[in-house]
């Protein structure tokens, strides 16, 4: 007969701080095997991310782990993210106090009500931070009446803001309106749109083509400003030539532009063939172009309020079919 005995496994007390150096109570902290998604502040459910919750000492027991791992602790007053290699050597974890973002959304001198905001790191920001193991952070938000709208438990860094635009019936298209530093216990106030004039025109299509392409995804369009045009091309997150604004389609075959800045532009669009449409080989449906638009027009600078408001009708705006190959 032999005497087996079954010892616990050494654990790690881990202690978290508060970004005021008080004991984190009741704070929610993941182990990240892999990968993590965070919107607006908070983690969304997982079963490969295991969870634990502080004590009333801000203290967890983390037991051994057979593969890397990343630490994300969350809590009403800040976050953090801690790597294992500095966790085993130094079992601390520290808050580091949430950002916050607000602002108001605007067409010319208009508030925009329900429009969607979003806001994530920047491109260059991901690529620094790209690793095996990732958090990523995603904000989203919605004006109210007034235009107005906030993001709380906003992680601090570089980040870009992001307003969605119904486009057609069934389509949508995302722009890049502005970029943010967010630093932590600070709030940064910014104001999309506002400041140009409103547009309107009527695409006039060739017999060959059904109307019903405009509101199907079936057509890419882009703005280019040729001379003038958006005069915070510092704050953009756009190359000042390409102009963050959204061609809408209105009333079947009607055109629609919002909040435009002074300055000549030319209306760019490519229109694809539907039944080339495949989701697995989306490459070619783009290659497939069947009919654009080359447009110059100019945007004129107002000489007084009501000039600014008035609409500036483009016309007829000829969609033109290309020579197949």
């Amino acid at each position: 007969m032999h005497d087996i005995y079954l010892t616990p496994a050494d654990t790690l007390a881990v202690t978290v701080y508060e970004p005021n150096g008080s004991p984190a109570v009741k704070t929610r902290v993941w182990m990240i095997s892999r990968r993590a998604l965070v919107r607006n502040g908070r983690v969304e459910p997982s079963r490969s991310n295991q969870a634990f919750e502080t004590d009333h000492l801000g203290q967890f027991h983390l037991g051994p782990q057979g593969q890397a791992f990343k630490l994300l602790a969350l809590s009403d007053r800040g976050f953090a993210e801690v790597k294992d290699t500095v966790l085993l050597a130094n079992p601390v974890v520290s808050l580091q106090p949430w950002g916050r973002v607000e602002g108001f959304v605007y067409s010319g001198l208009e508030p925009v009500a329900n429009a969607s905001v979003s806001l994530s790191a920047n491109a260059a920001a991901r690529r620094r931070e790209r690793e095996e193991i990732s958090v990523d952070w995603h904000y989203s938000a919605t004006s109210n009446q007034q235009g107005y709208f906030k993001l709380d438990r906003v992680r601090p860094g570089s980040m870009r803001i992001r307003r969605r635009i119904n486009t057609g019936q069934v389509t949508f298209q995302t722009i890049e309106a502005l970029k943010a530093e967010v630093v932590g216990g600070q709030t940064v106030t910014l104001q999309i749109g506002g400041g140009g004039r409103k547009v309107t025109g009527r695409f006039v299509l060739p017999d060959a083509l059904d109307p019903g392409i405009l509101n199907h995804g079936t057509f890419e369009t882009l703005l280019v400003a040729t001379e003038g045009g958006p005069q915070q091309a510092d704050a953009l997150a756009v190359p000042p030539e390409r102009v963050p604004n959204v061609v809408r389609v209105i009333d079947q075959q009607g055109l629609l532009i919002d909040d435009i800045l002074p300055g000549r532009y030319v209306l760019r669009a490519t229109f694809h063939d539907p039944l080339l449409y495949d989701f697995l080989n989306l490459s070619a449906y783009y290659r497939s172009s069947i009919a654009e638009i080359e447009f110059p027009f100019t945007v004129p600078d107002p000489r007084s309020e009501e000039e600014y408001e008035q609409v500036i009708d483009l016309g007829d705006v000829p969609v033109v079919l290309k020579a197949q190959e």
